[in-house]
């Protein structure tokens, strides 16, 4: 559900070799992007046409998971992407993430053209909510109803995020393993035992991991509103099936499934065309208000 670091986690020095040429093309633009208030979108890729896409962070807040989805999708339709940088512990579980959802909003020119919200993941909870309080499309990539799967406690947030982090890094989850005294270690400490260290300081990986955290809780706290307008929903085949519990809010759910992917693979550079033909779809009916 993360993605491999963003701009501001990623060490300047020596991380881009081990990065594909898309994330590499991606991250050069965000090292550069320009963002007028701080929770404001990066221009992921400019265009002129109609009507606009935006892709929105997984729970570890980064947006580089989309650098193969940007450059697969063809059109000269603007991308912008929002990547969190820090939690948004300003705003209660409870009401997290519709929070960060207005906050997001309250940055983009809604009048100027029709949108389109997508998001892998936690991301597409947050497409969602944007979609309607906005009134636009909404692309789900692969992203669960919410609290089908909430966290038991502190120990199972720190799991989940060292697993999510690995898969995303092409790492297998090292095993669970005690500290001193039978403490459970830090997040930078299991990162270390399973070679995430390389391209990541402890003190990135603390940050990661605190966003991950905030955005977890966000989610077990979220209930979807229902919301009439379109919405995409693109499941890896591999993964459970949400779709009937989106249909119970969103009744003009649009499903595709691709078989033989999981969870981490979705976006990877096999299935990203199938994945980029869905958006395009949702782009041309957007643009047409179906």
């Amino acid at each position: 559900m993360t993605s491999v670091p963003s701009a501001g986690a990623v060490r300047e020095a020596g991380a881009d070799v081990t990065l594909s040429p898309a994330k590499r093309a991606l991250l050069a633009r965000l090292r550069h992007r320009s963002v007028p208030q701080p929770d404001g979108p990066a221009v992921l890729r400019p265009g002129a046409g109609r009507p606009g896409l935006v892709l929105v962070h997984p729970v570890g807040g980064a947006v580089l998971c989309y650098a193969a989805l940007v450059s697969a999708l063809g059109g000269d339709e603007p991308v912008w992407g929002f990547a969190a940088d820090r939690p948004a512990d300003d705003l209660p579980d409870a009401g997290r993430l519709a929070g960060l959802a207005e906050r997001y909003l309250a940055t983009l020119d809604l009048a100027e053209r029709r949108w389109v919200f997508a998001g892998w993941s936690f991301g597409g909870v947050v497409a969602y909510e944007m979609a309607r309080r906005a009134g636009g499309t909404a692309v789900l990539l692969d992203t669960a109803y919410p609290g089908s799967d909430p966290p038991e406690d502190e120990a199972a947030i720190r799991r989940f995020f060292l697993h999510d982090l690995c898969r995303t890094a092409g790492l297998p989850p090292p095993e669970p393993a005690a500290g001193a005294g039978g403490t459970e270690p830090g997040v930078a400490d299991l990162a270390a035992r399973a070679g995430l260290t390389a391209d990541l300081t402890a003190a990135e990986i603390e940050a990661r991991y605190r966003v991950c955290r905030s955005n977890a809780l966000a989610l077990a706290a979220h209930r979807p509103g229902r919301y009439e307008g379109p919405v995409w929903y693109v499941r890896a085949g591999r993964s459970p099936d949400h779709g009937p519990a989106w249909r119970q809010v969103a009744p003009d759910l649009r499903t595709r499934s691709l078989p033989g992917e999981d969870h981490y693979t979705l976006l990877g550079a096999g299935p990203v065309g199938a994945v980029a033909a869905v958006v395009r779809e949702a782009l041309r009916r957007a643009d047409r208000g179906e």
